[in-house]
């Protein structure tokens, strides 16, 4: 059972792939003006009562889906990796200061 009826995307529209689903609406705002600079026609769908959870709240919690036509997934997805290479990242960064070694 969720808690939230639109935890997950519906389905693309026809001729169309989702590229991401975005949560931060700075990420969103970026997406856009990618995808118009490149001239990538996009559908921006916020989930749920979205619209009304951004003038209410400031942000949509429910995430807003980014689709893109068919034909033009392979270079959306292409532009939009060095955007998400930070989330895939593994590694945890130590803040600690190295131990000094008695060489």
């Amino acid at each position: 059972m969720s808690i939230f009826t639109n935890e997950t995307p519906a389905p693309s529209p026809t001729g169309s792939e989702l590229v991401a689903t975005v949560f931060d609406p700075i990420k969103v705002a970026i997406i856009r003006s990618i995808f118009d600079a490149e001239e990538i026609p996009y559908l921006a769908r916020e989930r749920g009562v979205g619209s009304s959870l951004s003038i209410i709240m400031g942000a949509n919690f429910l995430g807003t889906d980014i689709y893109v036509p068919t034909a033009c997934y392979d270079r959306a997805m292409e532009l939009l990796a060095p955007l998400f290479a930070d989330e895939e990242d593994d590694e945890v960064y130590d803040e600690t200061e190295p131990e000094e070694s008695d060489d």
